[in-house]
């Protein structure tokens, strides 16, 4: 299985502040295939609709994957290589 893509790894705790950061916002999200959003059992329900309006007004593209602390973000990335891949 190949994936031909970017996948964007985005704190859900820190991305609010995180986003002001043109130069990184650009270089990855702003182009990504794939994002993964982790952290997200640490905010509330308010603050997870915000990370998510935030990434969508930066790139409407990708697909999602939320993480949560017991998941494993190697077993996101398959799931997003195996949808990716077909």
């Amino acid at each position: 299985m190949i994936f031909q893509g970017v996948i964007c790894l985005i704190d859900g705790v820190h991305f609010p502040k995180q986003v002001k950061d043109t130069e990184t916002v650009d270089r990855q999200l702003k182009h990504c295939d794939v994002a993964i959003v982790n952290k997200m059992d640490l905010i509330s329900e308010e603050q997870y609709k915000k990370v998510l309006s935030l990434i969508r007004e930066v790139n409407s593209l990708p697909d999602f994957y939320i993480a949560k602390m017991e998941e494993q973000i190697l077993t996101l990335f398959e799931r997003a290589l195996k949808r990716e891949a077909g």
